[in-house]
Formats: C-alpha cells, structure tokens, sequence
C-alpha cells in the first residue's frame, strides 16, 4: 500500500533543483563520453603523424639508421647506434715485419 504526503513549498523547490542538477550532470556525463570517444580516436592518429614528422626530419638531416628520435622543443635529437671505431692500418711497421731472423 502506498501513502501520498504533500511537500512544504521549500521541499517542493529542493526537490525541483535537485532534479534539475541531475539533469544537468546527466548531460554533461553524455557529453563528455562523446568527447572521450573522439578523443580516443584522434589520439592514434596524431601519434601516428607525430612518427611521419620526424621520419621526414630524420630523412632531411640525411640520418639513415637511428634508435630513436623525438623532438625536444625546436630540436631533434635523435639517438644513433654506436659507431665502431675506424679501421686501424694494416701495415705494420718495418722492424716488425724482420722478427725471427725473416727477411
């Protein structure tokens, strides 16, 4: 069984904005969803731009092997794999080409 009782006219506005602040968050919880799932798709695809920009400075700079590369402000810096150290002559010197007696 149910009862009715009447509200005073300060519950009656009470009640009225509460419900109408509901409705209000209600929308901007929609809204906001909608705005996450656009975000959630562009993301990749800005990252994705991000990589093709500094691929095509890389390739500008005329770095052809890299680790990684980002950019730092008005910078690339790029990380390259180390680079062995420069072939040392084969000649050797000419009392080291006399040892043992050999001609």
């Amino acid at each position: 069984m149910q009862k009715a009782y009447s509200l005073q006219p300060e519950e009656i506005r009470q009640a009225k904005q509460l419900e109408e602040e509901q409705r209000n968050l209600l929308a901007q919880l929609g809204s906001m969803s909608l705005q996450k799932k656009q975000i959630t798709k562009r993301l990749p695809q800005i990252e994705e731009e991000q990589r093709r920009m500094i691929r095509g400075v890389v390739e500008r700079c005329g770095v052809s092997q890299y680790n990684f590369a980002r950019v730092d402000g008005s910078n690339l810096v790029v990380e390259v794999p180390d680079q062995p150290p420069p072939p040392m002559e084969n000649s050797k010197p000419e009392s080291a080409a006399h040892t043992n007696g050999a001609a």
